[in-house]
């Protein structure tokens, strides 16, 4: 969004062109889905295409739903730490077009 004036927006609308941009979904790989208080995980996700073959390259952007139980510290990394709070909260890859998906982690 870009302001012309004291009350003027016009919206540029953004399309993403690169590596992935044609991508149909997003998996997440979970080796585990229960995790100790204070431990860290490393998820894995990959673009498909609509034939479900992996594009590699393709930017996945992560996000925790309730970072008061598992937080992400770098959004490019699917690198969650947990905090000392016990319970289960959805972790989050998204593409930069829009497909995402949800894993359910335990914190026990």
């Amino acid at each position: 969004m870009v302001w012309v004036g004291k009350e003027t927006e016009i919206e540029i609308p953004l399309e993403y062109v690169g590596v992935g941009f044609d991508a149909f979904s997003v998996g997440i790989v979970a080796p585990e889905t229960t995790m100790i208080p204070f431990d860290t995980l490393l998820l894995e996700a990959v673009a498909l295409d609509s034939l479900d073959q992996p594009i590699e390259g393709t930017p996945i952007f992560w996000l925790s739903l309730d970072s008061t139980l598992v937080r992400v510290p770098d959004a490019g990394v699917g690198r969650v730490v947990s905090a000392g709070t016990l319970g289960v909260v959805g972790i989050v890859a998204e593409l930069l077009t829009g497909p995402a998906d949800t894993v359910l982690i335990a914190i026990l």
